[in-house]
């Protein structure tokens, strides 16, 4: 009895100390689904394929640039992120608009210049919208709305194989530290 309560005592004190954040194994990172096939243009009106993301690490998320709370909220935390982890070669994000009749090429790219984002390895995209909601839906395995601009709020991870490995909350901070440390251990 006395073994089982110091085992107990010390997996408290490391949880205690860790703050419930024991790190984790990149087998923990499942493989979930193949990343899907898309071509769409940037904010640059240069196109886009997924093929292209191949051999990257990739983040993936849905907005439209006329959504001043949830979408603008999301940005500022791929900043965050992209800030986080700008030491890692080999990174790419991208955002998909779920607004391509207001977003343009010309709006993305505005929109870009106008929250100071690195465009270095962020492209803005946009599409056809039941292209999109298709890509959303039964391609990335979230929701969407087909009569509205209405999104997921999740960032998507998409390992250097182009295989979907995770989906983390834009609005937890928990999260979005879990999918910074997710990115350097499937980045190795």
């Amino acid at each position: 009895m006395r073994f089982v309560s110091a085992k107990l005592f010390f997996v408290f004190v490391l949880v205690l100390f860790t703050g419930g954040k024991m790190g984790f194994a990149l087998a923990e990172l499942p493989i979930l689904f193949d990343g899907p096939n898309f071509k769409m243009a940037d904010q640059d009106a240069n196109e886009l394929e997924s093929q292209s993301l191949m051999g990257s690490v990739v983040v993936a998320d849905f907005f439209y640039t006329s959504c001043l709370h949830e979408c603008l909220f999301m940005t500022n935390r791929m900043q965050l992120i992209q800030k986080k982890v700008k030491d890692i070669q080999n990174i790419k994000f991208i955002s998909i608009s779920t607004d391509p009749k207001k977003d343009s090429s010309k709006v993305l790219k505005d929109y870009a210049k106008k929250y100071k984002i690195d465009e270095s390895n962020w492209r803005f995209l946009r599409g056809e919208k039941s292209m999109i909601v298709d890509l959303a839906v039964k391609g990335f395995k979230l929701s969407a709305d087909p009569k509205s601009a209405v999104h997921s709020q999740k960032f998507v991870l998409i390992d250097k194989n182009y295989k979907i490995r995770g989906y983390f909350d834009s609005e937890s901070m928990e999260d979005v530290n879990r999918l910074i440390d997710s990115i350097r251990a499937i980045a190795k």
